[in-house]
């Protein structure tokens, strides 16, 4: 009799597992090497675990989530990170109205453009560690983007924002709404998060303003913060006021 090839729900993946289908199905035994082969074989509900180390290459960044799922770690930030070597961003979130995704107990570091790029979505971030990185715009951490039409209302629960940085608006984050009304806005919450040691730092050559060490907001967003730690944010414009 046939062995029927492994559904889930949960699919693993781990520094040491490999994406050729011969010898690896996703399971905690045979887990796959990249979070980009298990969100390929997941499907919306299942959840997607992260065995401890650092996870690096093309495949453990700039992932489109457009399905429903989870990607937790096994156990916690401090042993789970992404890296995604400043070469690009870790996630991309486009499912309008999504309050289904959960991103939970990851380190993500060293992104750039942005660690996570929240469009028209609400996903939920917990318990995660964002830190060292980058954008040469807006956001250096997390950027928000709401409309008129479709909300973007995620929710960050016992979250940490530290060392991130950008040259223009928002060192860790950045918000902002198209369109919108005072009867329609966007409402991301930060629920027992830290933003600490975050910074817009430019010079005079990048003609760039500078406001919100630690986030920005514009437009109507209306972001709300529930027993936060906001400290020790900075901004150095080199050309314009910040």
């Amino acid at each position: 009799e046939a062995t029927p090839s492994y559904s889930g729900p949960v699919w693993w993946v781990a520094t040491d597992g490999s994406d050729s289908p011969s010898l690896a199905d996703g399971t905690e035994s045979y887990p796959f090497a990249s979070i980009s082969a298990a969100y390929t074989a997941a499907a919306g509900g299942d959840t997607i675990k992260l065995k401890s180390g650092t996870f690096t290459g093309s495949s453990n960044r700039n992932i489109t989530l457009s399905k429903n799922l989870v990607i937790t770690s096994s156990h916690g930030p401090d042993s789970t990170t992404l890296d995604a070597g400043s070469v690009s961003r870790h996630f991309y979130f486009g499912t309008s109205g999504d309050t289904l995704t959960h991103v939970i107990g990851l380190t993500l570091k060293n992104g750039s453009e942005s660690s996570f790029y929240i469009s028209q979505s609400s996903p939920r971030i917990t318990n995660c560690v964002f830190k060292s990185n980058v954008s040469s715009y807006y956001g250096g951490a997390v950027y928000i983007q709401g409309s008129s039409e479709v909300k973007a209302e995620p929710v960050f629960t016992n979250c940490t924002f530290r060392d991130n940085q950008t040259k223009s608006n928002g060192g860790a984050i950045y918000m902002n709404m198209y369109g919108g009304s005072a009867e329609n806005q966007s409402t991301p919450r930060f629920v027992s998060c830290i933003i600490i040691s975050n910074d817009v730092s430019s010079d005079a050559d990048d003609l760039a303003d500078g406001y919100g060490g630690g986030f920005y907001s514009s437009g109507e967003m209306r972001p709300v913060f529930i027993d936060c730690q906001i400290d020790s944010n900075t901004v150095v414009s080199g050309r314009y006021d910040g």
